[in-house]
């Protein structure tokens, strides 16, 4: 049989071009039509078969393409090769790499099909086809990167529909709803994925787990040989809305998926969109650190974010220490090349906990708020969500202590009187006595040395 491809159009997936040559022409077996473009192994693919050599031979009249050219420009190949493979190397790695070669590398899986309204008017209006587009298709990826728009879904994206699939749905439905601050960093995500199929990201995080860890630990989410996984995970549902994660099938309350895309990054639609999404926190955090003129919580969505307000204390060292109204506390440690770090410190989540044990005890907002110098609003949120403050693997000892003084204090009325009566337990808590209100701290206690 003879089969006349159309020209492929600007950023057209290879299943689009083979789709609408089923469509127009009168192509009674589609699995003959695909062995004859593709080979006998057109169905599957494998590392070794990646290159396009037979639809290259059989398009070459008509495209004049070479196998490389094909897989770089109608295929997500190019995405894949730079989130799980060396630099450069034109096959998929990783052990889970078979799918529909013809498809482009399309995986089946969430959410689906998916298309732009604008970009289909635009066709319209230049009475071009319809076609589906490789930037679209991304895993990740629920926003347009040439319009902005929130793309449509079309139904599951499985091997038997792609052939027959219609272009005209007029009622379908977006991809995801959320929030303008969402969508924000829904674009961010797709500007990413598209970077990494036209290989304009330069990022080295995704081969070598060196700089991703470094990375982590500068945007503040490790300290030493730990990582807060699970407060990196809770910043990520924020920024992209826990809808855009049921979407992904991401588990939004459990850090596992992160360790893997961290850690153990393979091939397959969850793992694809783990390591994007991972790699946009970091890299927009640690731009965001660069470019800010004032100290931003990472979990804050913005600089500007209510939910995060960030405020200075100098405990002691001359040091300046930073306060997130959410709990989180930092220090800002500038290198001599002039990258900035943030080095989380335990003072903020105690002061979280213990706000949450005074109230427990019967403590009102009120009283807590100014005892430990922090907004009554700040004291509610943070009680509301106490259980989330305490990164380091649940360290509630000092937090315990602190409550323990506060009460001392107040049953004596005068710190002074308190620490003459059990000067242990001052020393236990002296440490964060720059973060709490003067009245706690007895002007009795010699300076200790700090460790936050």
């Amino acid at each position: 049989m003879t089969v006349y491809l159309d020209e492929p159009l600007p950023d057209e997936m290879l299943f689009s071009v083979i789709a609408r040559y089923v469509r127009m022409s009168p192509v009674g077996d589609t699995a003959r039509c695909l062995r004859y473009l593709m080979g006998p192994l057109g169905a599957v693919a494998t590392d070794e078969t990646l290159r396009f050599e037979h639809l290259s031979a059989q398009t070459d009249a008509a495209w004049g393409r070479s196998a490389r050219a094909i897989q770089d420009t109608l295929t997500l190949a190019p995405f894949y090769s730079t989130v799980f493979g060396p630099s450069g190397d034109p096959s998929i790695s990783g052990p889970n790499s078979r799918c529909a070669q013809w498809s482009g590398f399309l995986e089946p899986g969430r959410p689906g099909l998916r298309f732009c309204r604008s970009c289909w008017r635009r066709d319209d209006n230049l009475n071009d086809p319809r076609y589906w587009r490789r930037s679209h298709q991304l895993p990740g990826v629920v926003t347009c990167i040439w319009h902005g728009e929130i793309l449509c879904l079309a139904g599951a994206a499985t091997a038997r529909r792609l052939l027959t699939v219609d272009t005209q749905f007029d009622d379908a439905r977006p991809a995801v709803d959320g929030s303008a601050s969402e969508v924000i960093a829904w674009d961010a995500v797709a500007r990413l994925a598209g970077q990494l199929l036209r290989g304009g990201c330069p990022w080295a995080g995704f081969s070598d787990l060196g700089v991703c860890l470094e990375y982590v630990q500068r945007c503040g989410y490790g300290r030493g040989a730990s990582l807060d996984l699970a407060r990196m995970s809770r910043d990520l549902t924020t920024r992209l809305g826990g809808a855009y994660m049921r979407v992904m099938g991401v588990a939004r309350n459990d850090s596992i998926w992160l360790r893997r895309a961290l850690l153990r990054p393979t091939r397959g639609s969850l793992q694809s969109v783990s390591t994007l999404v991972v790699a946009y926190l970091l890299m927009d955090s640690s731009t965001r650190l660069a470019n800010s003129n004032f100290a931003v919580c990472p979990g804050a969505k913005s600089e500007h974010d209510e939910d995060h307000r960030v405020s200075r204390k100098n405990m002691g060292d001359g040091t300046p220490h930073y306060f997130c109204s959410c709990g989180f506390s930092f220090i800002c440690q500038q290198f001599n090349c002039g990258d900035v770090s943030i080095v989380p410190t335990q003072v903020g989540p105690d002061l979280a906990v213990t706000a949450a044990i005074l109230a427990s005890r019967g403590y009102s907002v009120v009283r807590i708020a100014g005892t430990l110098g922090l907004e009554v609003r700040d004291v509610e949120r943070q009680i509301r969500y106490g259980i989330e403050v305490r990164p380091w693997h649940r360290r509630t000892v000092r937090a315990r202590h602190l409550a323990s003084w506060i009460q001392l204090v107040d049953h004596l009325g005068d710190a002074n009187l308190a620490f003459q009566r059990d000067v242990r337990l001052w020393r236990q808590v002296a440490a964060l006595a720059g973060a709490f209100s003067e009245g706690m701290a007895p002007a009795l206690a010699e300076p200790i040395e700090r460790s936050l």
